[in-house]
């Protein structure tokens, strides 16, 4: 239905013919690269293990993805930053985003 709303639009004249036309080029190049995608995920070598992880057993595995770990989200984002031309905007950043989990998890 939500597609057919998006079709009278364009021909009432809310959307520019041109816009619906590129919006649905996208969107079908979209579609056909995932489905690409997905087909070729059963071809070729399977995925492997880094070392370390290669060494645990399923039980191991298992109780390391289910267990607590720190976020290092902000630590991946300041070290993304470092490369900024100030070094101070990866600081700052680093920061504000150790205030920011201290008041989350103190919650």
């Amino acid at each position: 239905m939500a597609v057919l709303n998006k079709i009278k639009r364009a021909l009432r004249g809310e959307v520019k013919l041109t816009t619906a036309a590129r919006e649905a080029l996208r969107r079908s190049r979209v579609s056909l690269q995932q489905r690409k995608e997905r087909a070729s995920l059963d071809e070729g070598e399977p995925l492997r293990l880094t070392q370390a992880f290669a060494r645990m057993s399923a039980d191991e595995l298992s109780e390391y993805f289910r267990g607590p770990r720190k976020a290092n989200l902000c630590l991946v984002l300041a070290n993304s930053l470092s490369g900024a031309r100030f070094n101070g905007d990866a600081i700052r950043f680093q920061i504000t985003c150790g205030r920011l989990i201290t008041i989350a998890t103190s919650s």
